[in-house]
């Protein structure tokens, strides 16, 4: 039997083939005349009914076809079923999701890694030293009863990430959502910047960006479905009267760029890619550095249209909003947790 279908229609069915992994072949193939005609929702009827069919549709100068057994049907037919079902109640629960948080031992990273971890995913949290992520991982688990493991792994390291990968799908099964929260801010005068420390941020920032995105969205991609969340900063966009903070601002600059990039190129593959960037925000490292010089917390906070700095969790709200079901047509955007900075000139 051959149901002719427009191509709308097909590729709604073919996303949710490659979405089902190994549910069915699809090829290429070259018919002169197409078979009757018959409405989308008559099709599910018959394949439903124990029919196996298959489906064909005309692609410029080729037919797209795709043998679709009665299995495959009814996981299709369930997968739509879930979808127009739909209970805004769970919007943001990612209950069984996988997740690695990269630079998840603390401070931003930490708290999205804590946040996850309480709607529902399983978590990887990844720093420099294994031994460190330990009381962290204990802490998310004693607030949320959520698996958590550690990983020790230099990011800035083509093959320390290739390892990586390869250890968190051996226990995971798999990765759908990754948090790049890594880096590094040293400070130095733009005409006095030491070149080695120039490509030491530069590798902690935005190499170990593309080599975690690289490594972990080959497996996003072949299960046809991937969340990508790069911890930016509003330093990419708005400077100071200063030059200090040139190497830091131009790193975040690039992880905008690079993710944007991305996002346009992996969307066929059921990837979304976004970036947070935070301002100044209240980390324990932070902290310190307030209370030795309080003259910078006071003129950040005057600035800040509501009145304060950054919180780590200001971020982790916005990592499970890009990683739900919420921001499944939300890629390539870049949200300021920043109080209103941005609306000032």
């Amino acid at each position: 039997m051959f149901i002719q279908l427009d191509f709308i229609t097909i590729r709604k069915i073919l996303q949710a083939l490659y979405f089902l992994k190994g549910a069915s072949t699809v090829h290429y193939i070259d018919l002169k005349k197409p078979k009757s005609i018959t409405p989308f929702p008559n099709l599910v009827s018959l394949l439903m009914r124990g029919k196996n069919v298959i489906l064909v549709v005309e692609n410029g100068t080729r037919m797209r076809t795709c043998c679709f057994c009665l299995q495959c049907a009814k996981k299709f037919h369930n997968f739509e079923r879930n979808k127009q079902e739909m209970d805004f109640k769970n919007l943001f629960d990612l209950t069984g999701k996988r997740a690695v948080v990269i630079g998840g031992g603390g401070g931003i990273g930490g708290s999205i890694a804590e946040g996850l971890a309480a709607v529902g995913c399983k978590v990887a949290i990844v720093g420099r030293r294994k031994e460190k992520l330990t009381a962290q991982a204990d802490a998310i688990k004693a607030s949320t009863g959520a698996q958590v493991e550690c990983f020790g792994a230099d990011c800035s390291s083509d093959e320390a990430v290739a390892q990586l990968c390869a250890e968190v799908t051996a226990v995971f099964g798999g990765v759908d959502i990754l948090v790049n929260s890594q880096g590094v801010n040293k400070k130095f005068s733009a005409l006095e910047h030491p070149v080695e420390e120039w490509d030491e941020m530069f590798s902690a920032n935005v190499k170990s960006v593309m080599l975690t995105c690289k490594h972990f969205g080959r497996g996003m991609k072949e299960q046809h479905f991937g969340r990508i969340i790069n911890v930016s900063s509003i330093g990419a966009i708005r400077c100071k009267q200063n030059d200090i903070s040139v190497c830091y601002g131009a790193t975040k600059g690039a992880v905008n760029a690079y993710s944007l990039n991305l996002a346009a190129g992996w969307a066929e593959h059921g990837i979304t890619v976004n970036c947070i960037g935070p301002i100044m925000t209240e980390t324990e490292m932070m902290k310190p550095i307030f209370e030795k010089n309080p003259e910078l917390l006071t003129s950040t906070v005057a600035r800040v249209p509501l009145g304060r700095v950054g919180k780590p969790e200001d971020c982790a709200g916005l990592a499970i909003f890009f990683a739900s079901e919420a921001a499944g047509f939300v890629t390539g955007q870049i949200l300021y947790p920043d109080g209103g900075l941005c609306t000032l000139q």
